[in-house]
């Protein structure tokens, strides 16, 4: 399947969606509009055969919240964990 192509409908949940599915399955650019108001591109993934061993998630035994709001993934200009909002996705390839 290619997910090289971004959609327009940012905020609909066919775009967030497609977006999961393209971070579980390759490296993404996403754009979004961060807390401050700047905008930030960021190469991440979700799919942990391409995030280094060192960086796997750690299984805490306390229990998380879930936020549906939010999308966690491995950015690899800074080599760690990061999140963003949905709703400040303006575009992803």
């Amino acid at each position: 399947m290619n997910y090289a192509t971004s959609t327009s409908v940012e905020g609909s949940t066919a775009f967030h969606a497609s977006l999961n599915e393209a971070l579980k399955a390759d490296i993404v650019t996403v754009t979004f509009t961060k807390v401050d108001g700047s905008t930030r591109v960021m190469k991440c993934t979700k799919n942990l055969e391409l995030v280094p061993s060192d960086k796997y998630p750690v299984q805490s035994a306390l229990p998380t919240a879930k936020n549906d709001s939010t999308q966690r993934v491995f950015d690899f200009d800074k080599q760690d964990w990061r999140s963003f909002r949905k709703d400040s996705v303006s575009s992803w390839e």
